[in-house]
């Protein structure tokens, strides 16, 4: 995973579902769809990865004692 990727996951799902719209739908103006969709989905992506990280450090400390 290139390092870009993992700090803005949620702008790389954001990008891949503008150009999917474009491409598959025939959209014009993906946004109309996409803004609406991102603002709904992001704090639940973050809080889904934010969960998911604390899990990991969690673990790697119990493995570091």
């Amino acid at each position: 995973m290139d390092r870009a990727e993992h700090y803005y996951p949620v702008s790389r799902l954001f990008c891949i579902l503008k150009c999917s719209a474009v491409s598959f739908i025939g959209l014009d103006d993906p946004e109309t769809i996409l803004e609406p969709l991102a603002n709904k989905l992001r704090p639940t992506i973050i809080s889904s990865w934010m969960d998911k990280r604390k899990a990991l450090l969690t673990e790697n400390a119990d493995i570091m004692k």
